[in-house]
């Protein structure tokens, strides 16, 4: 914990702090006040406000974070749109015809057609008999 020495103030209204920093925390604060072109104490002044006032910043600046909120919600409902769209843009394979049964033919129904069988010949007319004639003309005597 930094040491804070309350009756060191100096010109301009600032106090001095004495923290106690490792080594390596020392040469990554020479090289950002090179890199930024800035003495210690205003480095540190500058992330000591940036790590202290975050929520002072955002309650400054509410609308851009509902900006923000609003504009996202608005590309997510984009993204969601354009999945749509591409499904129903994509063709899809054209749907094969189920296999229609084959339709039997007479000859696997029921066999091979056999060709008609020979004209039997017309049986001779026979000669009337006399049995019958005599019976049916038959005299009574």
């Amino acid at each position: 914990m930094a040491d804070v020495s309350q009756h060191a103030t100096k010109p301009g209204g600032r106090m001095q702090i004495g923290p106690r920093l490792t080594p390596a925390t020392k040469e990554l604060l020479d090289q950002a006040c090179q890199a930024r072109m800035l003495s210690v104490s205003e480095l540190v002044e500058q992330a000591l406000l940036a790590y202290l006032a975050p929520a002072a910043e955002a309650e400054q600046t509410p609308g851009i974070a509902q900006t923000l909120a609003t504009l996202q919600a608005r590309v997510d409902d984009m993204h969601t749109a354009l999945g749509i769209v591409i499904t129903l843009l994509t063709p899809k394979a054209p749907e094969q015809e189920p296999e229609r049964p084959k339709i039997a033919t007479y000859e696997e129904m029921y066999g091979p057609i056999e060709p008609p069988p020979a004209a039997s010949p017309v049986p001779e007319p026979v000669a009337p008999g006399r049995g019958l004639r005599r019976w049916l003309t038959r005299e009574t005597s």
